[in-house]
């Protein structure tokens, strides 16, 4: 038996928080996770190079229209322009549940203001993890709680 439509989680479904408080006024949300990579090839690898992955790294990057009294936006815009980390994460609600895909503090090191003539003025925002908080792993919490701190 193959997948479902009710298993498929939509974006509709997902939820990004910003110092405990879910973020509405936000449009399309990616969680980029990477790690370096170390070269650890020897001459016994019958030729094929040979990679470890080392640190991970995570990126939020999102868009919010620029509403001058939404909390969200003065939030984000102050911790840009003092230096200072926000707390948040990212995940989504399925079948009462609300499962986190990553939780921590980053540092808010984009916040660019877009004017197109015929839209709303958009901010496009880059968080950068700064401290991934040690209880961040993926699970599911009843009742529409979120796992975690900072839920």
């Amino acid at each position: 038996m193959g997948i479902t439509v009710d298993e498929v989680v939509l974006g509709l479904d997902c939820i990004l928080k910003i110092n405990q408080t879910e973020v509405e006024n936000v449009q399309d949300v990616t969680l980029n996770t990477s790690a370096g990579e170390a070269d650890v090839t020897t001459r016994g690898n019958q030729g094929w190079r040979q990679t470890k992955a080392t640190l991970k790294e995570a990126t939020l990057e999102f868009t919010i229209l620029k509403i001058e009294t939404d909390e969200t936006y003065i939030t984000l815009r102050d911790a840009f322009l003092s230096n200072t980390t926000v707390h948040g994460w990212v995940g989504h609600k399925t079948g009462g549940n609300t499962y986190k895909s990553l939780s921590g503090a980053w540092s808010v090191t984009n916040f660019s203001e877009e004017q197109p003539l015929e839209e709303a003025v958009k901010i496009n925002v880059t968080l950068k993890m700064a401290a991934i908080d040690t209880d961040s792993s993926s699970g599911a919490s009843g009742s529409g709680s979120g796992s975690g701190s900072g839920g």
